[in-house]
């Protein structure tokens, strides 16, 4: 009952279908449908064994050629000792302190692990 319902709430209220309760999908713009449904993620390690060399730079992942900074490695030192708890799932802390620097409300941030998470 509750993903009929859903899905109702989702379905455009104009549709004679929806108003008798058939489950016709969600719209997409003609881009969306176009994306392919998934694309596989290849992890920078197993391109450069097949390509039999390493990158020069891995920007494609997200990786700093530097290593952490020392600031970053003494923050990381510093949090291990409470790595064992469950963290703030809403990040409540995290964004309050983004809010205020940006001048938002907390409201307005989102925290996730990534665009695949946040979408």
């Amino acid at each position: 009952v509750t993903c009929l319902a859903t899905v109702r709430m989702m379905t455009p209220r104009f549709s004679p279908l929806a108003r008798r309760g058939i489950i016709t999908g969600p719209r997409f713009t003609p881009i969306v449908q176009a994306l392919p449904s998934i694309v596989p993620f290849v992890a920078p390690d197993e391109i450069e064994r097949s390509r039999g060399r390493r990158f020069a730079v891995r920007l494609g992942a997200n990786e700093l050629t530097f290593g952490p900074s020392e600031k970053a490695v003494r923050a990381m030192a510093e949090a291990s000792s409470s790595a064992w708890m469950y963290g703030d799932p809403k990040s409540y802390e995290l964004r309050a302190a983004l809010a205020d620097q940006h001048g938002v409300d907390p409201l307005n941030i989102v925290v996730g692990e990534g665009v695949d998470g946040l979408l």
